[in-house]
């Protein structure tokens, strides 16, 4: 099980730095966001990998944000598009100023989406990076995220619901937070 108050810190630090230039307001919202997601999404920490899928295979989630191929491809299409933010993934991802953008470019789709499940920083930068691509700003209540992550990283389709995720934040989530501030 991953450390969730390492998860908080690590959401935190990404909210900050991708793509930057935010209020603290705002990516304290984002940080909780991404933290609910994956306290939401893998079962309360537990699961880097979704339930019931050919670990092997390319369906199904991967990592603490449980994210699928469809959203890290799009991500990678994006970030080829926007070399700004392609520099400043690359530098946060790495943690070093001289990271090269177009990394994800030199792994194949296979190893980056398997990576995911042990890489907690970049699956969240993946996360953040799917947040990124919706046209709303996050909102800042719990409820209302509860909402945010069904419209636009769960969908529809999906299974999980708003009222599962503000109980997984409940559970999970708000005494850390309340601890880290």
């Amino acid at each position: 099980m991953a450390d969730p108050l390492a998860i908080w810190h690590l959401c935190a630090d990404c909210a900050k730095a991708i793509p930057g230039g935010y209020t603290v307001a705002h990516n304290l919202d984002v940080a909780r966001l991404l933290f609910g997601t994956a306290t939401h999404e893998s079962d309360g920490f537990k699961a880097r990998r979704q339930y019931r899928v050919d670990w092997g295979g390319m369906t199904g989630g991967f990592s603490l944000f449980q994210l699928e191929r469809i959203s890290i491809l799009e991500s990678r299409r994006r970030l080829a598009a926007k070399p700004d933010l392609d520099k400043a993934a690359a530098v946060w991802l790495f943690e070093d100023d001289r990271a090269i953008p177009k990394w994800c470019d030199k792994v194949t789709l296979w190893a980056l989406m398997h990576s995911l499940c042990s890489w907690d920083r970049a699956a969240c930068l993946f996360a953040r990076l799917h947040y990124l691509w919706a046209p709303t700003r996050i909102p800042e209540s719990v409820s209302a995220q509860a909402m945010y992550w069904k419209q636009h990283y769960n969908t529809a389709a999906g299974k999980g619901t708003p009222e599962q995720w503000i109980d997984s934040w409940l559970i999970h989530c708000d005494t850390v937070v309340r601890r880290a501030a």
